[in-house]
């Protein structure tokens, strides 16, 4: 089963009502917890493997600790994993650094991944990170953030151009925006 296919069993009636893990943050704030990171989008569905054409995401070894950004709060939280689990590892913010407890620490320690640009991490172990498992993070946050510090666009898009409904386009070209963060902020507050 591959890993999405198991992240969409929690959504399941027999698993809806359960636990899947709990967070504690013991310093600063945060409203979030990035559980699956899914950076492309085909027009139909989100995907963990680039499109054709695409550099793939790289999930990468971590150092004993990442510096934080500029201007980002310090939130550290402390995240049990109560029922099931997987491949993905719930995080709280962008990492600065994990401690993994708990009886099969040495193995999880070894078999973390991160994707930086994503803020995802990924538990290569059969088993992912399971029921019993626990770790400690801290991480940043910057929840100043606004969809004009977006900036400049990437230079080309994501999408297939053939998946962008007319009207869709239409739209956006009659609310005469500019192409990069400011523009998004202004599209968004436009009426429909």
């Amino acid at each position: 089963m591959t890993p999405l296919a198991s992240f969409r069993e929690y959504f399941g009636d027999e698993a809806y009502d359960n636990v899947l893990f709990t967070v504690t943050i013991t310093e600063g704030a945060s409203d979030r917890v990035r559980v699956a990171s899914l950076p492309y989008f085909d027009g139909n569905a989100y995907s963990a493997q680039a499109p054709e054409g695409q550099s793939p995401a790289r999930f990468q070894r971590v150092p004993s600790s990442l510096p934080g950004p500029d201007g980002a709060e310090e939130v550290s939280a402390t995240v049990a994993i109560a029922s099931g689990g997987g491949v993905w590892v719930p995080m709280v913010g962008e990492l600065g650094s994990v401690t993994f407890g708990g009886a099969r620490r040495a193995r999880l320690v070894d078999s973390f991944y991160y994707l930086p640009e994503a803020d995802a991490g990924v538990m290569a172990l059969q088993s992912g990170v399971a029921t019993g498992d626990t770790y400690s993070t801290t991480g940043y946050v910057n929840d100043d953030l606004t969809a004009s510090d977006l900036g400049a666009p990437p230079g080309t898009g994501s999408v297939q151009a053939s998946l962008i409904p007319d009207s869709l386009r239409d739209w956006v070209a009659a609310q005469e925006v500019s192409r990069d963060g400011e523009g998004l902020a202004q599209a968004r507050a436009a009426p429909a």
